[in-house]
């Protein structure tokens, strides 16, 4: 991969230039989240069975949008919400319903107030009393379909984007310890949107309940703590699409200048699996 890598005060530099140009935050989103669906197509052709664990943020949002491309491609969706519903942000909140045209299957949890749903999306909201133990449950649900299947068991990490710092927090760190569980007893490939969470991303510094990722696919410029050297086991195989990659505005090309010159040195990122 070769792109410029910029900082997290440089990326909401970036992010404010293009605004101020007329880009929309949902037209960047919506490129994020097609890049991410792509990454996942690249490496399974075949359709089979796509989590997503959202926050409540504009990362949640990317990550919903590209379930909405892997949808259309024949992917049946489950979304595990961090947070209920109400709580997240409005963007996050319309690509969640833009996901769904009719009632959803609900998997210990209570069912979302508003809206319909699609054919094909599950849908786990927190509720209150639900333990965390009872997630080894409804993994297990989650999974089982596709235990005896050649399908694909794939999990989009979109809990937390640019900028969060460790240590992680309930009940973010409950879903990092999910995930990770989901990809150890249940061979669940992890697809981090922008960066694993846990991970800070100018200094590579991790929380002990990291998101592990198999693929990290980076919205729109490679960030300082993707490739350091302590991050490796954690970002996996690392790309960059969507985001404002291909967007021409004046301030962030300036931006992406003065980064041009910070590159990673050293060995190429790699998946642990052989796909």
């Amino acid at each position: 991969m070769d792109l410029p890598i910029l900082t997290s005060a440089q990326m909401r530099a970036a992010e404010e230039a293009a605004f101020a140009s007329g880009v929309q935050v949902e037209a960047l989103m919506n490129k994020a989240g097609a890049g991410v669906a792509q990454a996942v197509t690249k490496f399974f052709a075949k359709p089979g069975l796509c989590i997503v664990f959202a926050g409540k943020g504009h990362n949640a949002g990317d990550a919903l949008f590209a379930a909405q491309c892997l949808q259309r491609c024949g992917w049946k969706i489950e979304v595990r919400l961090a947070f209920n519903e109400a709580d997240c942000s409005e963007l996050m909140r319309k690509k969640l319903a833009d996901l769904r045209r009719r009632p959803p299957e609900i998997l210990g949890g209570m069912p979302s107030k508003g809206g319909d749903a699609d054919l094909g999306v599950t849908l786990i909201e927190p509720s209150v009393g639900v333990a965390e133990q009872t997630r080894g449950a409804q993994e297990s649900i989650a999974a089982e379909t596709y235990a005896s299947t050649a399908a694909p068991l794939v999990i989009l990490d979109g809990l937390l984007g640019v900028g969060a710092k460790p240590p992680l927090r309930e009940p973010i760190r409950a879903a990092c310890r999910s995930i990770n569980q989901l990809r150890k007893t249940n061979g669940a490939y992890v697809f981090a949107v922008d960066l694993p969470t846990g991970l800070e991303s100018d200094s590579g510094k991790t929380d002990r309940d990291c998101v592990v990722a198999d693929f990290t696919v980076t919205i729109g410029y490679a960030k300082p703590g993707l490739v350091a050297d302590d991050a490796v086991n954690y970002v996996g195989r690392l790309a960059g699409r969507g985001g404002l990659q291909g967007i021409h505005r004046r301030g962030a090309n300036d931006i992406t200048r003065r980064a041009a010159g910070r590159r990673r040195s050293g060995g190429s990122l790699r998946s642990r699996r052989n796909l």
